[in-house]
């Protein structure tokens, strides 16, 4: 990927309302070819969106919990899709180990907690789960890590990230 593309994303991942006229002149192009090249990483996947981060305690949920998963047989075709359909689910990954998937909830109670896992144990094929609620969260991010991009625009040999601190 152009280095031009790595710091768009950068950009667009700190402020996704981020203007084309803004982002052009942050990256030396055009506004039409800023937008243009947004355009290209839409089209190939890379930005699948554009989302509003919100405070999920100030919205009543403050109850997170992790919850491992046991499936009777993990090459079921719609399981995942199955857990998905849960809202308070917000992510599925799976996981190597003695479990199958990881799950992070997101809850307003201990009580609702204990209905979405109520939910998620009726699934079909969930032999089993464990969980653990967080206490705290110290940070929480969805913004990945960004090559550092050589001030002559060149992709430089090694690629170091680096993560914008809180």
């Amino acid at each position: 990927m152009h280095p031009i593309d790595w710091q768009i994303i950068s950009i667009l991942q700190e402020d996704g309302k981020t203007t084309y006229g803004e982002l052009a002149k942050r990256v030396g192009l055009s506004q039409a070819a800023a937008h243009e090249r947004v355009k290209k990483l839409e089209a190939r996947g890379v930005i699948k969106g554009y989302r509003a981060v919100v405070d999920a305690d100030a919205l009543g949920y403050g109850v997170v919990a992790f919850v491992f998963v046991d499936n009777a047989a993990f090459d079921v075709p719609d399981f995942t899709q199955r857990l998905e359909a849960i809202p308070n689910v917000l992510e599925c990954h799976a996981v190597a180990g003695e479990w199958a998937f990881l799950l992070k909830i997101r809850a307003e109670s201990t009580a609702d907690l204990e209905r979405v896992l109520h939910l998620i144990r009726k699934v079909d094929d969930v032999n089993r789960t464990q969980s653990v609620i967080g206490l705290s969260t110290a940070f929480e991010t969805t913004t990945l890590p960004m090559p550092v991009v050589a001030e002559d625009g060149e992709e430089p040999a090694q690629l170091a990230t680096r993560r914008k601190p809180a």
